[in-house]
């Protein structure tokens, strides 16, 4: 977790674990559901990120298939 490689996607990782639960022990407020799913899927994000660092070619990997995915949807 500490290695120069995965110290960015760790600090957002548990960043957002804390803001998460921050944000739960908040009193309610309007767009709080929101705020919790949008830190979520951070978190999910960053744990993926994270997990592809150990795969050799992992994030060249997962770059190529968000290309693809995203290019897919732009032709239509």
């Amino acid at each position: 977790m500490t290695s120069s490689k995965r110290r960015v996607t760790s600090a957002v990782y548990v960043g957002c674990l804390i803001a998460t639960v921050l944000v739960c022990f908040l009193p309610h407020f309007k767009a709080q559901e929101l705020v919790i799913l949008i830190l979520i899927i951070i978190q999910f994000l960053a744990l993926c990120w994270y997990s592809l660092s150990y795969i050799p070619f992992g994030h060249r990997m997962a770059r190529g298939a968000a290309r693809q995915v995203s290019s897919n949807f732009a032709l239509g």
